[in-house]
This record gives structure tokens, C-alpha cells and sequence, in this order.
């Protein structure tokens, strides 16, 4: 989960929330005053609600996805697409080939700078361990 302020939209939209469900139980026991705290209650309910989703390093946190999982999955991308190129492109990039173009426009998503971060490792690094892994796998298969 990245670490970051709720945002004022955030915040609103989850005081508006509140305010509605409060409003549903009784709306005349809230003031102006009142309406106006629900800013507040909203903002430290989005405040524990994230600090509960970077400890379980929830990315999603209603459906649980975790940081790991996510992680796993571009180490996969990364080796699919070395495969990819290597069996269909003798190990270049297709041309107009749309799953290069797809494997191309994963490097370029926001996804990837936090999950390096966590790695404490670059892309180009994922991509040549990645790329070990496959040669070793490689050779490994042509020995069969």
C-alpha cells in the first residue's frame, strides 16, 4: 500500500457516505455543526482503514490482494515475456505483434515503481534475473 494523505476528494466523498448513512438512522439529531464532523470522522476512518491495509500489505483491501501477489505476478510477466520473444522472435521484440506491445505497455505502468521499491531491486534487475531463470530453464529443456 502506498504511504499518502487521503485525498480531499477521498475524504468527501467518504464524509458524504457517512453523512447519508447517519441521515438514514435519524436525520434530525444532526446540526449544521455536526454534518460538518462527519469530515472528520470520515477522515480518520480512511486513516485507519489504510493503516490496516499497509500492515496486511493489502493493495485492494476489500478483495485482499496483497503486495506479494501482485509482485509475483509481474516476476511472471517478465519471464512469460522473454519467453515469448525468445520462441516466437528468436528473443527480439515482434513487430506489430500485440502480446510484445501488451508485455511493452506493462513496463510502463505505475504498478511497477512501487513493486521494485518493495523489492529494492530495478526493472532492468527483474528482467535479467528473469532472464537467467529463463536461459537455465532454456537449456535445461533442450537437454531433454
Amino acid at each position: 500500500m502506498l504511504s499518502r494523505r487521503i485525498s480531499h476528494l477521498r475524504n468527501h466523498t467518504a464524509a458524504r457516505s457517512l453523512a447519508a448513512s447517519i441521515g438514514e438512522l435519524d436525520a434530525s439529531l444532526l446540526s449544521a455543526a455536526e454534518l460538518k464532523l462527519t469530515l472528520t470522522w470520515a477522515g480518520r476512518i480512511l486513516e485507519a482503514d489504510d493503516r490496516h491495509g499497509s500492515i496486511a500489505e493489502l493493495v485492494v483491501q476489500g478483495d485482499e490482494v496483497r503486495w506479494p501477489s501482485i509482485s509475483g505476478l509481474l516476476e511472471l510477466a517478465s519471464y512469460g515475456m522473454l519467453a515469448h520473444r525468445q520462441l516466437a522472435h528468436d528473443g527480439g521484440a515482434g513487430n506489430g505483434c500485440p502480446l510484445c506491445e501488451q508485455s511493452i505497455a506493462m513496463w510502463h505502468t505505475a504498478l511497477v515503481d512501487p513493486i521494485t521499491r518493495a523489492q529494492q531491486t530495478t526493472a532492468v534487475e527483474m528482467h535479467d534475473r528473469q532472464r537467467r531463470h529463463f536461459r537455465r530453464d532454456l537449456s535445461s529443456y533442450r537437454k531433454r
